[in-house]
């Protein structure tokens, strides 16, 4: 008797469950997860809801990735002479500033006047040849080797030469001198050469981006340039160089950036931070939370605003710029659009705009 009971009521629980269920499944979702429910009728139009809006408006929008890298000097020299020489004089010290072609050194010059005497000697041979042929007593041969000998002397005194005046090749400053007067060049170790030389205006930054922006990168792009040493200070750079060759291993690409430099405020091993605006885009953007995704698809819609109604209004969109989306299609420049509060209308709903 009592077992008939207890089936009798698990046969009337069983339709109320399931009742139960299916009001629960009225539940519906609309774009970024948000849930919806049909039991407050959102439909009803003569229901007045509370919303916020926002009016699209035309705007530019970047996309910008942020790089780390060394500041490092824009050119870098050894100035070095013949191994076993003796220095001589040094013209330069440490924090100098010289020209391309400024004397730094002179080497000793045993060498270099034994060749000038070497290469004189040659000149007066020539010289003394050339009259002799020009009366046929000496063979055509006879001067010819006596040119070659010349052209060699001179060849060895001009190299002498370069390696006795020791010259700037850049415009730059003196950031070592590791040798003083007197002593015999002899380089290695911590000692690799009488001076460095380096150009620090302009200087550069190097660093590896990946290579889904190949074709963003262009040389001459400008870009922004912070450092730890000057917070909140920005300085303006150049893409200088462009690697032609993405490394396979990494996925990356070098690119050089180049940096005035003219107050010397900027000096080599400073940690830098490079900013490039990879993509531009022009054109209206909405905020993502009031763009809607209907269920099963990806149509995208928003709720335009028109006096106090609202129309549900399919878009097309574009790129996501943190949160924004930029629309393509279906909005206009001025538009009122629903920003918060769409949980609770549809299309033709009454609303009252709120602050």
């Amino acid at each position: 008797m009592n077992t008939s009971s207890s089936k009798g009521t698990l046969k009337i629980f069983i339709p109320v469950f399931t009742l139960a269920l299916i009001l629960a499944s009225l539940l519906y979702y609309r774009s970024d997860g948000d849930v919806q429910s049909t039991l407050a009728d959102p439909a009803d139009t003569d229901l007045t809801v509370p919303v916020r809006v926002t009016r699209a408006e035309s705007d530019i929008r970047s996309y910008s990735q942020t790089y780390p890298g060394n500041i490092e000097q824009w050119e870098y020299a050894f100035i070095t002479g013949m191994t076993g020489s003796r220095i001589d004089r040094l013209h330069v010290r440490e924090g100098d500033r010289v020209r391309k072609g400024d004397l730094m050194a002179e080497m000793e010059r045993t060498q270099i006047h034994q060749a000038r005497v070497q290469m004189n000697t040659a000149e007066n041979e020539v010289r003394r040849l050339t009259n002799l042929a020009e009366v046929g007593a000496v063979s055509t041969q006879q001067l010819e080797h006596a040119q070659a000998q010349l052209d060699n002397a001179r060849s060895q005194y001009e190299q002498l030469e370069k390696n006795t005046y020791l010259k700037a090749p850049i415009d730059g400053v003196v950031t070592n001198r590791f040798f003083v007067e007197g002593e015999i060049f002899a380089p290695g170790g911590e000692r690799p050469a009488i001076f460095t030389l380096m150009t620090l205006d302009p200087v550069k930054v190097t660093i590896h981006i990946s290579e889904r922006f190949y074709p963003q990168i262009r040389p001459g792009m400008e870009v922004d340039v912070r450092t730890d040493t000057y917070p909140g200070r920005s300085f303006t750079g150049r893409v200088h160089y462009l690697s032609p060759t993405v490394d396979p291993r990494s996925r990356t690409f070098k690119v050089e950036i180049r940096i005035d430099n003219r107050d010397r405020l900027l000096s080599p091993g400073m940690f830098a931070r490079v900013t490039l605006d990879l993509t531009r885009r022009e054109g209206i953007f909405l905020p993502s939370a009031s763009v809607y995704r209907t269920p099963g698809n990806d149509i995208r819609y928003v709720y335009r605003v028109d006096d106090d109604r609202t129309e549900r209004v399919e878009v097309t969109v574009g790129e996501r710029f943190e949160e924004v989306l930029q629309i393509l299609a279906g909005i206009e420049d001025g538009d009122m659009v629903v920003t918060e509060g769409a949980g609770r209308i549809r299309e033709n709903s009454r609303i009252q705009i709120i602050e």
